[in-house]
């Protein structure tokens, strides 16, 4: 009988022990699978933002336009330095009281968008793209719009801007180096993507937890808003499209 209760109070004590950590465990795992997620969304919109539109920045494909159902609103915050009083513009879709996201083509337009841009009012404008939407590539039982309540959402910020260089060193030309920093706005850009998760979203508030991430690439070609039209609101990469005008 000794036996037997010294057995029973070693079981005891290691599945006190098991249990304790178990919640340990589970955040681990929930934390792997998070970082997992975002570091795979962020390669998949990194190319399909690099690989941009065909024909004069249309959009002629209907391959993205699964992303409807990941991808639950899109603001694009614009301020201007020549003109104060619009400062604060926003060009929303999918959000509430804003016209619903319903193609690819949309989003990869309203995610393309440059950091800055001219205003036509002799001053530059600043845009701040932020989208929210859930994971690709998690959860089966999350795919395709399914299980909203539950999902793992997340924020997505997109920085672009055009490549700037002195190019020191390059040549003795005075005009060489504005040349090649001409050649490189036009046809060089800088892409951040800053991904910030968990989103909690409650009828009062949306808040995101402690997990950020940016990831970082260079994207070669034109970037062209929608019908040479800045104020359009959507831009695409053209990746085999490359201007050869250094006019400064």
């Amino acid at each position: 009988m000794i036996e037997i209760a010294i057995s029973i109070g070693i079981i005891g004590f290691a599945l006190v022990a098991i249990i304790g950590i178990l919640p340990s465990g589970l955040n681990v795992q929930r934390e792997a699978h998070q970082d997992t997620t975002i570091s795979q969304d962020a390669a998949f919109f990194m190319e399909a933002i690099r690989n941009g539109a065909t024909n004069n920045g249309i959009v002629t494909s209907q391959n993205l336009d699964f992303l409807t159902n990941y991808i639950e609103g899109i603001a694009v915050i614009t301020t201007s330095t020549a003109n104060p009083a619009p400062n604060g513009l926003t060009n929303a879709f999918g959000l509430a009281g804003n016209p619903p996201l319903t193609s690819g083509q949309q989003i990869l337009g309203l995610l393309s968008t440059p950091e800055f841009v001219p205003d036509g009012l002799g001053g530059v404008a600043t845009n701040v793209v932020a989208a929210r939407g859930h994971g690709l590539s998690g959860n089966a039982l999350e795919q395709n719009g399914a299980n909203n309540i539950v999902a793992f959402r997340y924020f997505m910020t997109v920085e672009i801007d055009a490549m700037n260089t002195s190019a020191y060193g390059q040549s003795n030309s005075p005009t060489f180096q504005p040349i090649v920093n001409g050649y490189l706005q036009r046809n060089l850009y800088d892409i951040r993507l800053k991904f910030a998760w968990p989103v909690i979203v409650t009828p009062s508030s949306v808040v995101t937890g402690p997990g950020r991430q940016t990831y970082r690439s260079i994207i070669s070609g034109q970037l062209l808003p929608l019908s040479n039209n800045v104020t359009s609101g959507f831009w695409y990469f053209q990746p085999n499209s490359y201007s050869t005008n250094f006019t400064l």
